[in-house]
């Protein structure tokens, strides 16, 4: 007895649920004919409304493609005595302590306000190290035992994509004893991210 009971309330619960979905179904029709005519009435009968949509999509237009262009940036690769540098570069000054420096533009967007830093350890003098063109900044207290020289550089024209830009060359003094020397490039441009690299000099 209590199994068909089971069973009856279970065949009454599926017919419940059959005719949930049936007047679902039955309504879809109606709601879709709304649905058009709410449309047709808004583009055809209030021509008003139908101008201020189009005005509010091409300020959406517009506002996606300015966004579109920022998030375009240069892009660069640093050449030192023509080595591109990647972070650990081993670059040996044995023969000649001259650093030739040179910044290549890879994408295809103009670079303005390109700027480079070039960081050393402050036991290396500014008195030791000849860079014309550069401008000495204040020191960076990287941390409390390790407070580093900072010499700054700016173009002073763009710089086009896929252009090398050639960088006033920096030249470490002969007074210097050091063996080797962990130095750093900083770069960017008004509308790029920095970009940093840390090196190795060798005498």
């Amino acid at each position: 007895m209590r199994r068909k009971d089971a069973e009856i309330s279970k065949v009454t619960s599926e017919l419940l649920t059959t005719q949930q979905r049936l007047t679902s179904f039955e309504s879809l029709p109606a709601n879709i004919l709304n649905l058009y005519t709410n449309t047709a009435n808004l583009f055809l009968n209030e021509p008003t409304n139908r101008a201020q949509l189009a005005s509010l999509l091409l300020s959406v237009q517009s506002f996606t493609n300015a966004v579109s262009e920022l998030s375009k940036s240069p892009l660069f690769d640093l050449y030192i005595n023509d080595v591109r540098l990647t972070n650990g570069t081993v670059i040996s000054l044995h023969e000649s302590r001259l650093l030739k420096i040179q910044a290549l533009n890879s994408s295809d967007i103009t670079a303005r306000g390109l700027s480079i830093s070039f960081l050393c350890p402050s036991a290396l003098d500014k008195t030791n190290v000849i860079a014309n063109g550069w401008d000495f900044m204040p020191q960076i207290p990287e941390n409390p035992s390790n407070i580093r020289n900072h010499w700054l550089w700016t173009a002073s024209r763009t710089a086009p994509g896929g252009i090398t830009y050639n960088i006033d060359s920096l030249e470490i003094s002969t007074n210097v004893s050091f063996p080797v020397i962990r130095v750093g490039f900083k770069l960017w441009s008004d509308s790029s991210r920095i970009q940093a690299f840390d090196l190795v000099l060798t005498f």
